[in-house]
């Protein structure tokens, strides 16, 4: 994905569109067929990760599958940037997380919610964190800082 989006020109596309769909419209890109397109992949790679975790593990489809799979993907996007390989390392990060949760459960009696809490918590400083740094007082600051080493 991280290919596709980022070396090829139809990626680019895919990506202009998703952050400015006005402007991306005033240069020729053919917004709603771009968006279709995009939801279709979308919708096909969820469906191939939804196959190989039933195909592989359960072999039949169960009551509850997949529950809370969205919310999870909602949050490892938005930590990882809506980059796929940083995307990859979050997931791999809250896998950990709720492994390691059911494992300290059974060795210490510690309940897995306490990993739903940490979750959260790296979910709202991250979030807290970005929008920081996008506050125009914080560039300006970040910018006293900098012209100020430069100096010294």
């Amino acid at each position: 994905m991280w290919v596709f989006l980022f070396k090829t020109s139809a990626g680019f596309k895919i990506r202009a569109v998703g952050y400015n769909m006005t402007a991306s419209r005033f240069n020729g890109f053919p917004v709603k067929k771009l968006m279709f397109v995009s939801f279709i992949v979308s919708g096909a790679v969820a469906g191939l990760g939804g196959a190989a975790e039933l195909m592989g593990t359960q072999f039949r489809l169960i009551n509850g599958f997949g529950a809370g799979y969205g919310f999870d993907g909602v949050a490892m996007a938005l930590i990882g940037q809506l980059n796929p390989l940083a995307t990859i390392l979050v997931a791999i990060f809250f896998a950990a997380l709720r492994v390691g949760s059911t494992s300290m459960q059974a060795a210490t009696g510690v309940p897995t919610s306490v990993s739903d809490i940490i979750q959260a918590l790296v979910i709202i400083f991250t979030v807290a964190g970005l929008a920081l740094v996008k506050l125009p007082e914080f560039e300006a600051f970040r910018l006293r800082l900098t012209s100020g080493k430069k100096e010294a």
